[in-house]
């Protein structure tokens, strides 16, 4: 996997020492993995996705402790609070919002605690207010310039190739394509277009067209996809961090995990990737709508028993 350099930003937050700092960018750009090597060194890193928030009714209980009596008992020591995704609770009732900010006024409380939260920038307009009240300071990682894509094409060909072609342009500028680019051999000559690199990613990097044969001979590509669908769709109408894994078929969800298409923690399954999931999503709207015919009311209830 190719490294993008941020090492300018980072160096440049650190120096700044702001305790709440928000990393925002496109998806794709490249947030979450620069906060981690932005807290790699730290010693004490309390870390949650967005959607723990919107599952717990109390602030201890997202990470099973009391909050003010460890920042209590820690007497000034550092502590770094990293809370991933936070577009995922954009749309979350009030309470879910007022959890977060608690979080935020318990911080203030204790001089070395600190908050890094990433968000998508088409997002940021739902956490402006909260920004604005508690001084978050926002960070902006953007998509790869000129500059920066310049080296990858030397190093690459395949990319120096696709950088010639207006079609791919826009998708060579996010982290996460150009690596999914370089880690599937992707031949440019294959793809038209961006919709088209995303059909790709949804047949063969997702639901693993051609790899799945390789697999238990029991599996099938279809029970792949309804895998996929179950885990996106379940975890999109309930809020939650994932699906367990016993609603899950096992001998599919071993192939998915193996494959690195989803991440399974305490028995707790999502996608490994934000963006899979916005592809699942447009999956199903592109194939809802083609079979609707014009009967647009059938298209908007099938869209609506999402959630």
């Amino acid at each position: 996997e190719y490294q993008i350099d941020r090492s300018s930003l980072i160096s440049q937050i650190k120096m700044d020492g702001h305790r709440f700092v928000s990393i925002q960018g496109s998806a794709g750009s490249g947030k979450s993995a620069l906060c981690k090597l932005l807290l790699q060194e730290e010693s004490m890193v309390l870390y949650a996705r967005a959607e723990r928030f919107s599952e717990e009714r109390n602030l201890d209980e997202i990470w099973a402790l009391d909050i003010q009596k460890v920042l209590t008992y820690l007497n000034g020591r550092k502590v770094i609070f990293f809370i991933d995704a936070l577009e995922f609770i954009a749309d979350c009732r009030k309470t879910t919002f007022e959890l977060l900010q608690q979080l935020y006024f318990v911080a203030q409380k204790f001089e070395n605690t600190y908050i890094v939260t990433s968000c998508r920038s088409s997002d940021k307009n739902a956490f402006i207010e909260l920004e604005t009240k508690l001084g978050i300071h926002v960070y902006p990682v953007h998509d790869l310039s000129d500059e920066e894509l310049l080296p990858i094409a030397k190093k690459y060909p395949v990319i120096n190739k696709m950088q010639s072609m207006k079609a791919y342009a826009p998708l060579l500028r996010i982290p996460f394509y150009l690596n999914l680019i370089l880690r599937n051999s992707i031949d440019p000559d294959d793809i038209q277009d961006a919709a088209a690199f995303r059909e790709f990613i949804w047949n063969h990097v997702i639901c693993l067209t051609e790899k799945v044969k390789n697999y238990d001979s029991n599996v099938k590509v279809s029970d792949v996809i309804s895998t996929v669908n179950t885990i996106v769709f379940e975890r999109a109408k309930q809020n939650l961090l994932g699906i367990h894994a016993s609603k899950l078929d096992s001998l599919t969800l071993k192939i998915l995990v193996s494959e690195g298409v989803v991440v399974c923690h305490n028995k707790m399954v999502r996608l490994r990737h934000d963006i899979f999931e916005d592809i699942c999503f447009e999956q199903y709207f592109d194939e809802k709508f083609q079979c609707c015919r014009g009967n647009y009311k059938s298209f908007y209830n099938d869209v609506q028993q999402l959630g």
